[in-house]
Formats: C-alpha cells, sequence, structure tokens
C-alpha cells in the first residue's frame, strides 16, 4: 500500500514538471522567443558545401534576414498570408478542372 502511494505521488509529480515545462516552452515561443534549431543533416551538409567562402558581409546579412524572418513567421499576418496562397491554389485548381471539362450537347 505504501509502495502504491510512493509510486503514484512520484507519477504525479513528473507528470506535473513535465506540464509546466511544457506550458513555460509552449509561453515563450508564443512570446517570440528563440525556439531550439530544427538540424536537417543531408540538407544541412548539401548547403553548407554550396555555401563555401562567404564573406562577412555575407554572413552578417544572411542571419540579419533570417532573424525577420522568423519574427514574421510568428505573426498572424503571415498565417493569414499562408491561408491565402492555400486558398488562392484551390480556386484556382478548381478553375482550370471546370475549363477542362467537356460538355457535349446534343
Amino acid at each position: 500500500m505504501i509502495l502504491e502511494l510512493i509510486l503514484a505521488t512520484e507519477a504525479s509529480v513528473l507528470s506535473a514538471s513535465w506540464l509546466r515545462r511544457s506550458r513555460n516552452r509552449r509561453q515563450e515561443i508564443l512570446q517570440g522567443g528563440r525556439t531550439p534549431e530544427i538540424n536537417l543533416p543531408f540538407v544541412d551538409q548539401y548547403l553548407r558545401q554550396q555555401t563555401t567562402n562567404p564573406t562577412r558581409l555575407e554572413t552578417i546579412g544572411a542571419q540579419k534576414l533570417a532573424a525577420v524572418c522568423r519574427h514574421a513567421v510568428h505573426t498572424q499576418a503571415f498565417e493569414l498570408l499562408v491561408l491565402k496562397l492555400i486558398q488562392s491554389a484551390s480556386r484556382r485548381y478548381q478553375w482550370e478542372s471546370e475549363i477542362s471539362k467537356v460538355e457535349v450537347i446534343l
């Protein structure tokens, strides 16, 4: 009985700490905090080979532009822009499929 109580307490403490960490991380992301970088090893290696010997100005420019893009992505305007692009592509596909239908009138 005591062992079960200890295990239940430990499980509840671990789940509470996991929930708290998750909530804090979500809050930090929503407030524009840094998110951990995602590594794509094959793509990273390929791009590293393609961009050998950059100048200092190129490196600074790329860092600043990437920071602006990261900031823009965390806005509602960006989400609405993506939604608009999806709707536009969907409408274009529907319009093209309607044109390609052949009507036979007898």
